[in-house]
Order: C-alpha cells, then structure tokens, then sequence
C-alpha cells in the first residue's frame, strides 16, 4: 500500500524568480471546477495559472507574483490572468497567504497531486519511496517562439514539450500514438492530431507512415532547430532587456537633472514673486526694463537723448537695488541656483559632451 503522505516531489524548487520553465502536474487536468452552475475542467489560462504557483511555491512557501508578471513569463493577457486566479481562489485551489499577490496551492489540491502520485505508484509496483508527483516541463522560451510569423498555442506547445520529454530509443526516435498523447494532455484526439501536423509543418517534430513498435507512431524531435531557435529567442529577449534598461537609465538620467533644474527655477521664481510684492521694486523693475530697451535703441537711432536715458537707467538700478537690500535680497537670488555650474543642471556641458556631475551609483549614464 502506497502511502500518500509520503510522496516526494521529484523537483527542485527555484530559488528566485528567475525560473525558466513552467511545470504542469499531469493530476491538475483531472480538477474539475463549478463556475456558474456549470461542472468543467480548467481551461488553459486556469491550468497555466494554477501550475504558475506549483512552480514557483510549495506546500509551506508561497510565491509572490503579480499578473503582470505572469503576463511577462507566459504571454497570455493580464485580464485572463486576472480571471484564472480569481476562478482557481473561488474554486479553493489557491490561496492567499500573507499578501495581495502572494499565492499557494490549497492543503486539498496537494492531497490530489499526492494521492495521484501515490496511485500511479501502486499501479507500477512501487513503495512510497519511489512515488513522485509526474508533471509536463515547458520551457518560458517557447512562450515567445514565432514560426512563420505565428506564436504556438497552448496545445501545440503542450504537445511538443511532451514529445521532448517523452523516453527515445537509441535512434532517438519516440514511439508513441496520437491516442496516448490525447490521453496524456487531457484532449481530443483530433485536437492532438492537429498539434502535431502543426508542429510537422513548422519543422519542429518528424513522423513517418510506417508505424514502430505496437502500431505506435514514429516521432522525432528536431533537437537543432528547437536548440537554434532557443538561441534567437533569448538572444532577442536579451537585446530587448538591454534596450528597456538603457531607456530607464535615460529616463532616470533626464529625471534627475530636470528635478534638479525645477527646484533651481522655482526657488528663483519664488524669489522674484517675493520681490515684485513691493510696489517700489516692481517700479523700479518695470522701469530698468524699459529703459534698456530705450537705450539700446537711442544708441543707433537717437544718439542725442542716450546720456539722459542712460541717466534715468542708473536712477532705476540703485533703486531697485536699495529695494532688494531692504528685502534682505541680492540679484543672485533672483537667479536660478543650479546644482552644476558647468551644464546647468542640463547634463550636457556647452561643447554638448556629457557632464560628468550625474552621480554613478552604479548606473551607467545613458
């Protein structure tokens, strides 16, 4: 007899969240749920959820997660993410535990993962020892895939990544029917057949007519394409990561001085307020102003009234001067202060080098 409660978990669980497969115990394609009176099993979203957070947690850890994240990981729509962790709580599969976004598996769905190990165990002859809970392992690479311009569905990724896993002969050739993989996944047959003429075309998978072994079919996995094709996904998702991170240190490069000039712009726009809130320095202000203009003019076109004009511009500067002193102000306070005299707290120096006043703190300026 096969004791359940000692079933062992024949994974290793990741320790960040840099885990690069998504793994499906076969046993959640045999959880049915009640959603609107109606008794069905999960659909894809609810299945990739509910396996999200097999993978990521454990019997006594949650994991945290977000639906962005998952979105992220597995290319599937935040509002399907949304409504396959809302099904799969109210269907008492997940929980919450500590947070808004930490999940785990619920103490009944752990049995059923333990109680389908320890079945299958005892169908094959085996102790407790040996009693494992089985699940399909999908790369997060293949989420991103593009064949011909197309992303892989679900099932196509299902069937596929079965097929990888599924024991090879020393030819390397797989020798099982559309049947047993329908049976496998949970699906039609005719849903599997389909997978796999998908996958053929593409190049993925080969089968010929001649069957093997019990009737059974002759698959082979292009391991080349599918290990070149891994490359080019991560090569592109690497150039991605890198190009997101330039921009946000760019943002982070633009967001700093443009910070630091506004708190520059507005302390002198304060000061200045401060300073026409007296009626004599407003006057004088207005008038020195005017008079620049007057001057500036008189010494092309009139010559004659310039050293009266110029008289009058004197005039208004003391006056406007005692009337700063007397505010406890000097014309400097009028002036933006900037954090860096060289670039004006724009990051780029007058010959438009890069300045090197933005702190490094570890970042690399843009």
């Amino acid at each position: 007899m096969v004791n359940a409660s000692k079933v062992k978990m024949n994974i290793a669980k990741p320790k960040d969240s840099q885990e690069k497969c998504l793994r499906i115990p076969h046993a959640f394609r045999k959880i049915r749920i009640n959603v609107d009176g109606k008794d069905r099993k999960l659909n894809g979203s609810e299945l990739k959820a509910l396996a999200a957070t097999f993978t990521f947690s454990s019997e006594e850890t949650a994991t945290e997660f977000t639906y962005s994240k998952l979105f992220k990981r597995y290319r599937f729509s935040t509002v399907s993410v949304g409504r396959a962790v809302r099904a799969a709580i109210e269907a008492q599969l997940i929980e919450r535990d500590g947070g808004v976004h930490n999940y785990k598996l619920t103490d009944d769905v752990w049995k059923k993962l333990k109680d389908d190990a320890a079945q299958k165990a005892k169908k094959n002859g085996k102790n407790s020892e040996d009693a494992k809970i089985s699940f399909l392992r999908i790369e997060n690479w293949i989420y991103y895939a593009e064949f011909d311009g197309e992303y892989l569905t679900n099932r196509e990724i299902e069937v596929l990544f079965y097929l990888v896993s599924f024991p090879k002969d020393e030819e390397g050739i797989r020798h099982i029917s559309r049947n047993d993989i329908a049976r496998a996944l949970d699906c039609a047959t005719r849903t599997a057949q389909e997978s796999v003429k998908k996958l053929k075309k593409i190049g993925l998978i080969n089968y010929t007519k001649q069957l093997g072994p019990k009737g059974k079919t002759n698959f082979t996995v292009n391991d080349n394409f599918l290990r070149n094709k891994k490359k080019a996904v991560m090569a592109a998702k690497k150039k991605a990561i890198a190009a997101a991170k330039e921009l946000d240190e760019r943002a982070a490069f633009e967001l700093y001085h443009s910070e630091n000039r506004r708190r520059a712009e507005d302390r002198a726009q304060s000061m200045k307020e401060r300073a026409e809130s007296d009626a004599q320095y407003r006057l004088a202000d207005a008038e020195k102003r005017a008079l620049e203009v007057q001057v500036e003019k008189a010494r092309v076109f009139h010559p004659a009234v310039l050293d009266g004009l110029i008289e009058r511009l004197e005039h208004a500067k003391m006056v406007r001067a005692e009337r700063l002193a007397a505010l406890q102000m000097t014309e400097e306070d009028l002036k933006p202060r900037y954090t860096c005299t060289q670039c004006s707290d724009t990051g780029f120096l007058p010959n438009g080098r890069l300045c090197g006043c933005y702190p490094k703190g570890g970042r690399r300026r843009p």
